[in-house]
Parts: C-alpha cells; sequence; structure tokens
C-alpha cells in the first residue's frame, strides 16, 4: 500500500442506511473512494475502507469538513466504533 493522504479526523457519527462517517479535514494528499483508512485508537491499528467522500459545510461556524463514509470489516466492528468516539486523531489514507 502507499500513502496518499493525510487526514485530521474531528469527530464521528453514524448515518442510518449509510454507516460510520468519520468527520474532518484533509491535511495533506487525496481521499478517494476505495481508498484505505488507517488510525492507532486505543492500542489497535484500525484500518477502514473509505466507501464514500462527501463535503459539508458549518455557516454557522464559517467551517468546511470532509465526511468519509467507511466500512467495517465486521458487526464487532461496526458495534465497537460506534460506541467509541474517535476525536482528534490523525489518519493515513492509502491506495
Amino acid at each position: 500500500m502507499q500513502r496518499i493522504g493525510i487526514f485530521q479526523i474531528q469527530d464521528q457519527f453514524t448515518i442510518t442506511g449509510r454507516g460510520l462517517v468519520v468527520l474532518g479535514q484533509l491535511l495533506e494528499g487525496v481521499v478517494k473512494n476505495g481508498a484505505t483508512l488507517k488510525f492507532e485508537f486505543e492500542g489497535e491499528n484500525i484500518l477502514m475502507q473509505i466507501i464514500s467522500v462527501e463535503f459539508a459545510d458549518n455557516v454557522s461556524e464559517k467551517k468546511s469538513w470532509v465526511g468519509l463514509v467507511v466500512a467495517n470489516k465486521n458487526e464487532r466492528e461496526k458495534n465497537y466504533m460506534q460506541d467509541k468516539k474517535i476525536k482528534e486523531q490523525v489518519a493515513e489514507i492509502f491506495e
């Protein structure tokens, strides 16, 4: 795998019918559907496939965010990631 970007995770939330969304800023490089998001969380290396790249504006704060809809490997990982709040993490993006 080759690193193609660095992403600053600010928050996460779940959209019913779509899945887990990781919200943040692209710090370097590119992000695209099918790429892999990799970061360390509670001593574990987490790998998630990016299935959709979205864009969000917060007009009141005058900020723009990138939302990455990610796929979990299995139901256990999905539940684990929904229960834990990922914030202020730096993730690498691989292709």
